[in-house]
């Protein structure tokens, strides 16, 4: 059994049976896409650490997250290689809960948790506004939304990560992925640099965007680079380079 788990997780390693341990200090890079392949694979940790132990498993992760990342619900690794974002399809995760794992560690700074909550919410926006969007999925955001008004945001977030693994994310993920590439920004902080700047293009209500995060790029190239990705137009609403132009403006 091969335990796959970050700096901060590390410590909760004691609790389970393995062989061998992995440490992840980034998200996954193409050199992951090389590395042997493992018949049992736990991970615990976020997006960075359950995506890199869904890429080198044989079989279904057994997931434990400690943030709202979504992560242990899709069938889907993101790498990354040059500041380009890639996909590559993996088996669903089985997602175990521990909430005390999601107690932030002492070694994880306090942002790491709470810009995660913005990935949640973002994962429940684009789903609701995607052009992929059937019954389950809407069911799903929807349930997700009102977990998120009751502060349950561990079960908001994989609730969400079920309605993003049918739609798929677009415009909001899009751009994220731009900050990410050029500007090495973490995803999580990305999105909720980003997400205070969509409420009103998505007429967010009920739930907190505000973030409060600022950023130093380029805004011309960020749009150029996000209107790459074929997805952003997945959305429902108009998306067009002026129209992100003038959101982050």
């Amino acid at each position: 059994m091969l335990l796959v788990c970050s700096r901060s997780t590390e410590q909760y390693a004691s609790d389970w049976d393995y062989d061998r341990k992995m440490l992840v200090v980034g998200p996954p890079t193409l050199d992951t896409l090389y590395l042997e392949k493992a018949s049992e694979v736990i991970a615990i940790g976020g997006g960075s650490v359950i995506d890199t132990a869904k890429i080198i498993s044989k079989s279904p992760v057994i997931a434990i997250p400690t943030t709202y990342s979504g992560a242990s619900r899709t069938s889907h690794a993101v790498w990354w290689d040059l500041g380009r974002k890639w996909d590559v399809h993996t088996e669903k995760p089985i997602t175990v809960v521990k909430p005390k794992y999601l107690e932030v560690p002492l070694e994880q700074p306090m942002w790491v948790l709470w810009y995660s909550s913005a990935d949640c919410v973002c994962h429940i926006i684009e789903s609701l506004n995607s052009k992929r969007a059937n019954n389950q999925s809407k069911f799903y955001a929807s349930k997700a939304s009102e977990l998120i008004k009751r502060e349950d945001w561990l079960n908001a977030s994989l609730l969400a990560g079920d309605a993003i693994e049918i739609t798929g994310t677009n415009v909001i993920h899009a751009l994220s992925y731009a900050l990410t590439g050029l500007y090495k920004v973490p995803h999580a902080k990305a999105l909720a640099f980003l997400l205070p700047r969509f409420a009103s293009f998505f007429s967010i209500e009920g739930i907190n965007t505000n973030f409060n995060v600022k950023l130093d790029f380029d805004t011309e190239k960020v749009v150029d680079e996000a209107l790459t990705y074929p997805r952003i137009f997945d959305c429902t609403r108009l998306v067009t380079r002026d129209v992100l132009l003038e959101l982050l403006r």
